[in-house]
């Protein structure tokens, strides 16, 4: 059976950051929504562009974290 290189550990390596920054945007549209800055569609149209980034960007660093498989010699 070939082995298994353990995950390489790319992009945001921090959970706490990674919900920090999700947390900042909710805020920040919120705060932007409340003081009339931008309407609720506006709001809601940068938190739909920006999940779709973050949904790309989840499934590239998916694809950059797999693990390589080390083929032995003769199999």
């Amino acid at each position: 059976m070939p082995e298994i290189k353990e995950t390489p550990d790319r992009g945001i390596k921090s959970d706490n950051v990674r919900q920090a920054v999700y947390i900042a945007l909710a805020a920040g549209l919120a705060i932007l929504t409340v003081f009339d800055v931008i309407t609720e569609d506006v709001a809601e149209q940068i938190e739909s562009i920006v999940l779709q980034i973050a949904a790309l960007a989840g499934f590239s660093l998916a694809a950059a974290n797999k693990p390589k498989r080390l083929d032995q010699p003769g199999e």
